[in-house]
């Protein structure tokens, strides 16, 4: 029977989603990455897609100083796949695409893609303002913070003068 994948998403945030991947056949080797959905529906046919993907991969296999086929032993995922991708732009579209590889003939896709749409969340900004309060002594400072919105989760966070200048 062919391979053939499940992918489920979990939470999507407005920068990231959680997700789980399930192969038919837990031992089979395959590729998960992620894709803006423009580029991925530029694409005519999944076999285009694919390719740019492995020379891509290739690229980033030889700044490492590996060949495709040594960067994909480490690169690739077998049996269940339960992880999330970060810093992921606000309100756009991505795919999560995953294809089954042959170890044996140089990681060339065995297998149809499996492209799992979805969308991140809108930021919310929030509507909140803080007000901080300071005591010094000495070498010790104490803050008293009370923001304006008791329902928001907020976190705070000194630095010295000279750090804030070089940003």
């Amino acid at each position: 029977t062919a391979l053939t994948f499940e992918v489920e998403l979990g939470e999507v945030t407005y920068s990231s989603v959680d997700y789980k991947v399930t192969p038919s056949d837990l031992e089979a080797e395959y590729l998960c990455v992620l894709y803006d959905a423009e580029t991925v529906e530029e694409f005519t046919q999944d076999k285009y897609l694919v390719a740019t993907l492995l020379q891509e991969l290739e690229a980033e296999a030889r700044t490492e100083g590996l060949t495709l086929v040594e960067f994909l032993a480490d690169y690739t995922d077998k049996g269940i796949l339960e992880d999330s991708y970060t810093n992921l732009a606000p309100e756009s579209d991505y795919y999560i695409i995953v294809f089954g590889v042959d170890p044996a003939n140089n990681y060339e896709a065995c297998t149809d893609v499996n492209k799992t749409k979805f969308t991140t969340e809108a930021f919310e900004k929030l509507n909140v303002t803080f007000q901080i309060e300071t005591t010094v002594d000495g070498n010790t400072a104490e803050y008293k913070v009370t923001p304006s919105d008791n329902e928001v989760i907020w976190y705070f966070y000194t630095v010295p003068t000279d750090s804030c200048e070089y940003y």
